[in-house]
């Protein structure tokens, strides 16, 4: 009797197991619908997987997502800028420009370079080309984004960008022609709380991932995004995704740091294709490295630090880990914020590298929104 109690206690051990991976890989699938917009049915997959496990984390999601379905975001439009006084044949817009762009204190710089009807510009966020005519110029950058506006003067320029890739309102913006402001005062010369105060570290210049998400800040600290402009995200893996976009990602990656001076770190990251694999276990480490050859090292756990971005098991635990909802994002779902004590150092080098990842069903992949360091 004894033996058949153990071997019947065996028997519902593996059916609930075989129970968990199925429900596993519905979730899976879900996500991977999910991810590619085919809502209705990753909401089928997960109802589905609940069938075989249980889980809160999920039907709320779920809820979650019915609800976006409800009340549908309309797809933004770019919105045409009021038709200036024409200007001269004169007009020549090559130079160094400035720009910003409403709702963000900070300004980027932008080189135009204009040849009859035609212009392409540079900026640290991306590369543009169009045409101009009359005083109305047109556009589109390399990413694929539209820009549309008018020439104030030879000294002025409003547009407005339409980003393609991000659920994000059309961005207005004005550039100044850089001869033609005034210098700005020496950092002495300046209020505490006009001097730099945070250094986001800029994933346009190395990046691996196209998908762009818009400027979001959490308590003043900018995350996402970059300088008040779109960035795009870094996805970090075994070679291949569970998407089969054909792209083979790294397992590390390294962003040089301009001698930033800082006292903390914020990281932002979620799991995806994970599940609740490894929970508690050390999946990545983050490297700040210094000047002199300074460096100090994070282990960043699955279950404490990230989770999985539409149901992970994880608690609320700042400032270990703070679960975040970010806006103007392309894909709903939890972000997870880490703060990092550096004391004071000197900034010159960032490393992630991810150790371990889940490979059952596809590889796991950890998702880097953002780093940002304070003073």
């Amino acid at each position: 009797d004894n033996v058949r109690q153990i071997e019947d206690i065996l028997k519902k051990e593996e059916e609930q197991r075989q129970r968990n991976e199925y429900a596993r890989r519905l979730r899976v699938e879900g996500e991977q619908l999910q991810r590619a917009g085919r809502i209705q049915e990753a909401i089928a997959k997960y109802r589905e997987s609940l069938r075989y496990q249980p889980d809160a984390a999920l039907e709320k999601h779920i809820r979650e997502l019915e609800l976006s379905m409800v009340r549908p975001t309309p797809t933004p439009q770019p919105t045409p800028t009021p038709r200036p006084p024409e200007v001269t044949a004169s007009i020549n817009l090559t130079g160094s420009w400035i720009g910003r762009c409403e709702g963000q204190s900070s300004q980027y710089s932008i080189e135009i370079r204009h040849n009859g009807n035609n212009f392409t510009a540079r900026s640290e966020y991306d590369e543009y080309s169009g045409t101009i005519t009359g005083n109305q110029i047109r556009g589109k950058s390399k990413t694929g984004d539209d820009i549309m506006g008018a020439i104030i003067n030879n000294n002025q320029i409003k547009i407005t960008i339409a980003y393609k890739n991000i659920s994000y309102n059309p961005q207005k913006c004005d550039l100044q022609r850089m001869d033609n402001l005034q210098s700005p005062k020496p950092d002495k010369d300046r209020t505490e709380s006009q001097r730099q105060t945070y250094y986001q570290v800029n994933f346009r210049k190395q990046f691996n991932h196209e998908r762009m998400e818009g400027p979001w800040s959490y308590e003043g600290i900018p995350l996402l995004g970059y300088q008040g402009m779109p960035a795009p995200i870094v996805w970090l893996t075994k070679c291949k995704a569970p998407n089969n976009d054909g792209i083979c990602y790294p397992m590390q990656f390294e962003w040089d740091v301009e001698n930033f001076t800082a006292s903390s770190l914020y990281l932002l990251t979620d799991l995806a294709w994970w599940g609740n694999n490894l929970q508690n276990k050390v999946i990545a480490r983050l490297t700040v490295i210094g000047v002199g050859g300074q460096a100090k090292s994070f282990d960043i756990r699955a279950g404490i630090h990230t989770a999985e971005w539409s149901g992970g098991d994880i608690k609320d635990n700042p400032p270990l880990v703070k679960i975040v909802h970010p806006q103007n994002v392309k894909y709903s779902g939890r972000r997870f914020l880490n703060k990092f004590e550096l004391g004071k150092m000197t900034v010159t080098k960032i490393k992630m590298e991810l150790l371990e990842l889940p490979t059952v069903g596809g590889n796991g992949v950890m998702e880097i929104s953002a780093i940002t360091l304070v003073q």
